[in-house]
């Protein structure tokens, strides 16, 4: 029997052999419990497939030179890339270590303690196949730490722009107008206040982040709140941080629910600065949040030039940006992070956002938020 058959006739054996020998480890990570059984088949499936010397060495370092590579079957690299967060390199590499001495114990059983060399050279070929797991698993989960800390860089310099632009402002106006009255003092320092408090929040949820890794499930912490303060506080330091817009808040309804009240704040300033970095320089710029029964209906609303067709699809990822309208084809200078953050959040309260974009229209955004998470599934939104 070759080496691959008995890997595939015999998987159970090898999981349940595997699983008890990492059951020893004092890690406390799943690594590749649940994935086992699929990179084994991988695996069996690439020591069948024909290699040259040269080939069967650059699998196994991982290297890729562009022309006849044989890359191993992509199965093992989404359950990385899809669980990469869980992951440490030294858990990774534990793991693939077992999955080795597992396979290859039980196949020398079967074989004898004599192999010939066609034995000898299905083994020398397995042991390419883990190296090339490795290699590439290594080079995926180092890949998205590397993004991940990028990825945190940038959304903390994106979020901090506005509350930073509202309190530089609100400074300004006390130090060139020293005669103030006190009520006027008062509510300016409330606003400052205000947006300092937003900076904390936002800094700690972005340390949340960095620990869970952005891109699955946010943590929230939701309470009962009211969605139209949120939004007529918003509207006032978007004005005040972008002096000359024009923005009209409307409301309707209960707008009460069970949501992160800093994550929303992200969510609709976010939608807001978009609205006004894209939309027609001197035209209006509309919220509407709205009670549909069980949900709130949230929309942003801008004039201007429609989102082109090339960036619709992808408009919800991460650093795509969309040109500006008084720049023609060139590329917002922000980082394209606004509508991904939102996204994100929306789909941590259960909701969901679409957009709608036209040249007889403009521009609207719609989130949709029940009013409690459990009233709608998560798990019925797709990715962007």
């Amino acid at each position: 029997m070759r080496l691959s058959n008995f890997i595939i006739e015999n998987q159970e054996r090898i999981s349940q052999d595997w699983n008890a020998l990492v059951a020893t480890s004092k890690s406390d990570q799943p690594g590749l419990r649940d994935h086992i059984g699929l990179i084994l088949l991988e695996i069996a499936a690439d020591i069948e497939t024909p290699q040259s010397e040269r080939i069967c060495r650059d699998n196994s370092l991982g290297h890729d030179d562009g022309n006849d590579r044989q890359v191993l079957g992509t199965g093992h690299l989404n359950i990385i890339e899809h669980t990469a967060q869980r992951f440490s390199i030294d858990q990774l590499a534990a793991d693939l270590r077992a999955l080795r001495s597992t396979v290859l114990e039980l196949w020398f059983e079967h074989v004898g303690a004599d192999p010939d060399q066609a034995t000898l050279r299905q083994v020398i070929r397995f042991n390419g196949a883990i190296d090339q797991v490795l290699a590439e698993s290594v080079e995926r989960i180092t890949r998205e730490i590397q993004d991940s800390r990028d990825l945190f860089l940038a959304i903390l310099s994106h979020d901090l722009r506005n509350p930073l632009g509202a309190i530089r402002n609100f400074t300004e106006v006390l130090r060139q107008m020293p005669n103030l009255s006190p009520e006027k003092v008062h509510v300016l320092a409330d606003r400052i206040i205000g947006g300092v408090d937003r900076i904390t929040n936002m800094v700690n949820g972005l340390l949340d982040v960095a620990r869970t890794r952005f891109g699955n499930s946010l943590p929230m912490t939701r309470a009962p709140m009211e969605l139209e303060q949120l939004c007529r506080e918003i509207v006032s330091e978007a004005l005040i941080a972008n002096p000359g817009v024009s923005i009209k808040f409307n409301c309707k309804g209960n707008l009460s629910g069970i949501w992160d009240r800093v994550r929303l704040s992200q969510v609709i300033s976010n939608l807001l600065g978009n609205a006004i970095e894209h939309g027609e320089r001197k035209g209006l710029i509309t919220l509407t949040a709205v009670d549909e029964g069980p949900l709130v209906r949230v929309a942003v609303h801008n004039e201007g030039p429609p989102i082109p067709a090339g960036i619709k699809p992808s408009i919800f990822k991460e650093f795509v940006r969309a040109p500006r309208p008084e720049a023609g084809l060139k590329a917002s200078a922000g980082l394209g992070l606004g509508l991904y953050i939102a996204w994100q959040i929306a789909v941590a309260h259960g909701g969901a956002i679409e957009v709608d974009s036209s040249e007889a229209g403009g521009t609207i955004f719609t989130l949709r938020l029940p009013r409690d998470v459990g009233s709608l599934s998560p798990g019925s939104i797709a990715a962007p």
